[in-house]
């Protein structure tokens, strides 16, 4: 019994370590410190989004340079390794039943 519990025990342990996000190598952090993030805004003149990501990155990134671009500007320099992009995705679960 006691070793049926064990291996239980192990087997959840292991399901649940496999689930988690990916975590990045270091050198791909590294990476990200060596370039300039691109904030993407939305394209919505009135925004809310807008006015409190240009607040918080002024308050608290201070990890890269960074540069508000719009969408189009977005499109344009995704593929350059010179940026990584804050982006706002809008996304939904097949299977989530809450409709959130």
């Amino acid at each position: 019994m006691h070793k049926i519990l064990t291996s239980l025990t192990a087997l959840m342990i292991l399901l649940s370590v496999s689930a988690q996000s990916p975590f990045p190598e270091p050198a791909e952090v590294e990476k990200f410190y060596n370039t300039k993030t691109l904030v993407v805004l939305e394209n919505t003149m009135f925004s809310t989004y807008n006015a409190f990501i240009k607040k918080a990155m002024a308050e608290y990134w201070d990890i890269t340079p960074f540069e508000f671009i719009s969408v189009k500007d977005f499109n344009v320099k995704r593929e350059d390794p010179a940026y990584s992009f804050l982006v706002l995705i809008e996304t939904k679960f097949d299977k989530d039943k809450s409709g959130s």
